[in-house]
């Protein structure tokens, strides 16, 4: 969990979720692409990339989100109603 006074996504938080998936992936023997949004706080710092072993980070090409936001609200809404049968 990560607090900040805006609530908004930073360049540090970011990198420590990364080297903290890493390790996950790493336990698992495992090695995936983690696909991120073109934004200015989805950098990664080189120090953090020297590390990632089990992550290959694929940034998406600018202008995507407009394509994918449809999806995006569709899986979205099929959470959210999974969610409230769970719930009940």
């Amino acid at each position: 969990y990560f607090w900040n006074k805006k609530a908004w996504m930073q360049v540090s938080i970011f990198n420590d979720i990364l080297l903290k998936l890493n390790e996950i992936m790493r336990r698992k023997n495992q090695k995936i692409v983690f696909l991120v949004d073109n934004i200015p706080v989805h950098i990664v710092l080189d120090k953090t990339q020297e590390k990632l072993n089990s992550i290959d980070v694929i940034f998406l090409s600018l202008n995507t989100t407009t394509k994918l936001q449809p999806c995006n609200a569709e899986i979205i809404y099929s959470f959210k109603c999974h969610y409230k049968c769970l719930f009940l």
